[in-house]
């Protein structure tokens, strides 16, 4: 069983209207269309730099040749401009661009080491509006800069945070905590999505 592109993260938001977030990590596009497809999104913004750039993780050094993946990602979400803002470029440079308290999440999906995972969750978390979710994927064994990053920053900021996984716990396991706030009951059905939506190809 593959890593279903809907995110535990996603129904979090389901009851939410007029969503105006940002994903951090777009790579082939196929989360950010789930959440579209699935979400009243309002704004989507989308960050990824598409260059390619080189990872080591516990399984060893990856090399993530994303310049291949932007037309991919750009074509799957094509029926969706209107709704879309693109910004091609990291994260650290994107995030000077919104104003705080200005989003209603924050998906980080990006460079899964300790040290970026730590920087994502610094720098997006005051961009979200008190009452809204900051989140992300890869809770992991195969990923554990990502459990070591959410688990420091909200410790030293007595934040409470809890992680779930959608479908397959070994590789689709989130992390979120809702900004000024305990996260409601965190609720995962697989009602009335279709199997489609649940294991799209990269």
């Amino acid at each position: 069983m593959g890593c279903p592109h809907i995110r535990a993260f996603d129904f979090l938001l389901k009851e939410k209207r007029d969503l105006v977030g940002v994903e951090i990590g777009v790579l082939a596009g196929s989360h950010a269309l789930s959440m579209l497809e699935l979400l009243d999104i309002k704004t989507l913004y989308l960050v990824d730099p598409y260059f390619l750039y080189k990872s080591k993780y516990e399984s060893g050094e990856l090399e993530w040749n994303n310049e291949k993946w932007e037309k991919v990602a750009k074509e799957k979400l094509k029926n969706y401009k209107d709704k879309i803002i693109w910004i091609n470029t990291t994260s650290v440079k994107a995030v000077v661009h919104f104003e705080d308290e200005s989003l209603d999440f924050a998906y980080i999906d990006a460079n899964h080491e300790y040290q970026f995972t730590l920087e994502d969750i610094e720098l997006w978390t005051p961009k979200v509006k008190q009452g809204g979710i900051v989140g992300g994927h890869d809770h992991v064994p195969a990923h554990p800069g990502v459990a070591k990053a959410i688990k420091e920053y909200c410790s030293k900021n007595k934040i409470e945070y809890e992680t779930k996984h959608f479908i397959n716990e070994k590789v689709n396991v989130d992390w979120a905590f809702k900004k000024g706030g305990k996260l409601n009951e965190w609720n995962i059905s697989e009602n009335n999505i279709p199997e489609s939506s649940k294991f799209k190809s990269i």
